[in-house]
């Protein structure tokens, strides 16, 4: 699975450390994201935008099912990037 997407420049720590947080009723993981844009990914939505996260999460690394996904930025905080769902390749 490839996870990735934008960030503001807020939202950023001074370490540049982003962990992404995968979750629902039955599991829980967080992984660490590179700090990269994905320009070619986002497409137009990268537009404007100097910083992204990027993640790629083997399959046998998680359960199969919804999550909701988080993103964890440093010590500075989180927010509810997205719900998912995570199936078989």
């Amino acid at each position: 699975y490839r996870i990735y997407g934008k960030l503001d420049e807020d939202f950023l720590s001074d370490n540049g450390r982003i962990s992404v947080h995968l979750e629902n009723s039955e599991h829980s993981y967080t992984f660490e994201a590179f700090p990269i844009l994905e320009t070619k990914l986002l497409g137009k939505e990268a537009d404007g935008c100097d910083h992204g996260f990027s993640m790629i999460l083997d399959s046998s690394a998680v359960e199969q099912g919804e999550y909701s996904v988080s993103l964890i930025s440093g010590e500075i905080g989180s927010g509810i990037l997205d719900n998912i769902t995570l199936t078989g390749v």
